[in-house]
């Protein structure tokens, strides 16, 4: 399986145009902003993996499946369409390079898209025959063009599939799942991250996410000015995260978010020099110390919950805003009194 289940915008590489359903069929359209919300459900594509690689693609807005029928594109809402041959594509990842985390959870995914492309059944001739999509030298407007010659070197023929539930560049709260009234917390006096009680207005507990493309962030703590490191590829099971000054070209501040199989809002972050997940415990306490964990998606320890800092006014990357430390990230018990 060359890629994950779940919902993808799919893109020209060549171009850089992304596809998008009209009443016609697929067209090419201008990127989407990603900074400016949500992907448009008409160019939102539910991939779901039926076998040995080939997948239906089925149209958020529409509710319509890809078919290929009589060696042409054809659109059709139908209930389920596994058990069709002509809506089977198979997907195939052009990128060598095996990483567990791209594998088995959603990332960007450079591919082919194939149709009539059985790995286990002779392949049919002429109309019945396979097809390649490609749109390399189609231009906006147009409609991607199928070729009877697969070719898996030909960048005309690559698509990438990004993910359409990634969060954007901004300041969230990360909390416990199993308590969301504590969250992830780190400051000058104490860089050790652990759970506190969820203060939102106190900086602590405020990160900064930045993307860095295929479903990975630096996460960036408002109040120390460092970025959350996770250790190297040696580093074991039960270990500690810490902090350190931001590097993104570092792997261990590189971070897989993983959004949840079933609960909305939640999310797995894994470390992408050594694969372990961030774990808060299951009670989500407050007090306890983060742990680096071996990543489980079932573990309720390992998910969390992103959200969206209240007033996320300052999003600012510019150098000034990580140089300096908060003087005083924690409240002065003599001040509240």
């Amino acid at each position: 399986m060359s890629l994950p289940e779940g919902e993808f915008k799919i893109v020209c590489v060549k171009s850089g145009l992304e596809v998008q359903e009209g009443e016609s069929g697929w067209t090419l359209a201008p990127p989407h902003d990603d900074a400016t919300g949500k992907c448009p459900d008409v160019k939102t594509f539910s991939c779901k993996h039926v076998d040995d690689g080939q997948y239906v693609l089925l149209n958020k807005a529409s509710e319509k499946t890809l078919f290929l029928r009589e060696g042409a594109m054809a659109l059709e809402r139908v209930d389920d369409a596994t058990a069709d041959a002509d809506a089977l594509w198979r997907i195939e990842s052009v990128d060598e390079e095996f990483n567990i985390l791209e594998f088995f959870y959603p990332s960007e995914v450079i591919a082919t898209i194939e149709g009539h492309a059985p790995f286990d059944k002779p392949r049919g001739e002429g109309e019945h025959g396979p097809r390649q999509l490609q749109a390399g030298g189609v231009a906006e407007g147009g409609a991607p063009e199928l070729a009877p010659e697969y070719d898996l070197l030909d960048d005309a023929g690559h698509w990438k599939f990004v993910p359409v539930n990634q969060l954007k560049a901004a300041k969230y709260t990360i909390q416990s799942a199993a308590n969301a009234t504590v969250a992830l917390q780190c400051h000058c006096k104490d860089p050790t991250p652990a759970l506190a009680e969820l203060d939102g207005s106190a900086k602590r507990f405020k990160w900064r996410l930045t993307p860095l493309g295929n479903g990975y962030y630096t996460i960036f703590n408002k109040s120390n000015k460092k970025g959350l490191h996770g250790g190297s590829e040696e580093t074991e099971s039960g270990s500690k995260p810490s902090v350190a000054r931001k590097d993104a070209s570092e792997r261990a501040q590189q971070w897989k978010i993983i959004p949840h199989a079933f609960d909305d809002g939640c999310y797995h972050i894994c470390c992408r020099s050594n694969f372990l997940a961030l774990d808060g415990g299951r009670k989500g306490e407050v007090g306890t110390s983060v742990m680096l964990k071996d990543f489980s998606p079932d573990e309720p320890s390992h998910k969390w919950i992103i959200s969206l800092c209240a007033e996320n006014a300052e999003n600012s990357c510019a150098s000034d805003a990580e140089s300096d430390e908060e003087a005083n990230p924690l409240p002065d018990p003599a001040a509240a009194e």
